[in-house]
């Protein structure tokens, strides 16, 4: 894309911004690091360098929200942070038991629900 004109560098721009959005979606959802890259055709590096920036940036807004007691917040992006991270943990042999934790996942999940009625009950 050409960058000649002040219209062309701000779309540009918001191109590049909404393609690191895309990776960052695909990190959230525990891709490992070398399959978003291979999935964009850019190096390692930059995939695992933007998952580091964001996993920090989140670090210090999860830390200013417990200082605010906004702990819902907190726990939301602690949530986010901690998936970013898995993708940068998950090596290439472990993705064939990615299928245990999506299981144990879903059966906690419909536990969480069968059991949510019964402990309004009780309380």
């Amino acid at each position: 894309m050409k960058e000649t004109t002040l219209q062309e560098i701000e779309t540009a721009r918001i191109y590049r911004r909404f393609y690191s959005a895309l990776q960052l979606r695909d990190l959230c959802n525990e891709i490992p690091i070398h399959a978003v890259a291979r999935k964009y055709d850019i190096p390692r590096g930059i995939v695992q360098n933007l998952a580091q920036t964001c996993h920090g940036f989140a670090a210090g807004m999860i830390k200013f929200c417990q200082r605010m007691n906004w702990g819902a917040l907190a726990a939301v992006l602690d949530h986010f942070s901690d998936r970013l991270r898995a993708g940068m943990l998950y090596p290439p042999h472990a993705l064939r038991h990615q299928w245990v934790y999506m299981i144990v996942a879903n059966i906690s999940k419909e536990l969480k629900q069968i059991f949510s009625p019964l402990q309004r009950f009780l309380t």
